[in-house]
């Protein structure tokens, strides 16, 4: 079960590393500002998104009596 919960924690860190790359490089990318408020707010999202996927995944981890392992 550790191995799940570590697996899951390295693929939220890699979207979140994933994401600033494409954050940054939208500045560049798009002319229109449509084009760059609809990118920059799925991003956003995205993020969002990520951020809760941590906190549950947090939350299961320490119902399920594992704790803060590693630390």
């Amino acid at each position: 079960m550790l191995r799940l919960f570590s697996l899951a924690e390295s693929l939220l860190e890699m979207t979140l590393y994933a994401m600033l790359g494409f954050f940054v490089m939208s500045f560049f990318m798009f002319d229109g500002r449509s084009g760059f408020w609809l990118h920059s707010g799925l991003l956003a999202a995205l993020f969002v998104g990520v951020w809760y996927a941590g906190r549950w995944l947090d939350k299961l981890r320490k119902q399920r009596g594992y704790g803060a392992y590693g630390l």
